[in-house]
């Protein structure tokens, strides 16, 4: 299933192989990105120099570029989630990406641009 509102696609598709069963997620909109909006908070503002300093500090419990401190649990769980075997998550926003994969290790690092925010999530079922 894709759907499209606006400036927001997603699509979510279960799939089966030799491999096994697959949920697979993607959602992208062309908003102002993770570095943008983690740097609206203020406490955040100075942690941040890039985009992909930016989706390593997003992925943390509690931070969010509102300051609530009842909000930033979204991208936290999803990540922690992913680092049952098999699963994974890319992160892609701005000029930084960020893998997440069952090993708990995480890799961030420069890439091409992306306006907006990409998410790519892969778990077994």
């Amino acid at each position: 299933m894709i759907r499209k509102l606006g400036r927001k696609a997603g699509c979510v598709q279960f799939r089966d192989s030799e491999k096994g069963s697959r949920f697979i997620c993607t959602v992208a909109d062309g908003g102002i990105g993770v570095f943008e909006s983690l740097c609206r908070n203020e406490a955040l503002k100075s942690r941040v120099s890039y985009d992909w300093d930016a989706l390593e500090l997003a992925v943390r419990e509690r931070v969010s570029g509102t300051g609530d401190p009842h909000r930033g649990i979204g991208l936290y769980g999803v990540s922690e989630d992913v680092r049952r075997p098999g699963g994974s998550l890319l992160l892609h926003s701005g000029i930084g990406s960020l893998e997440i994969t069952e090993d708990l290790e995480s890799s961030a690092r420069r890439t091409r641009l992306f306006p907006g925010m990409l998410a790519f999530l892969s778990i077994p079922t």
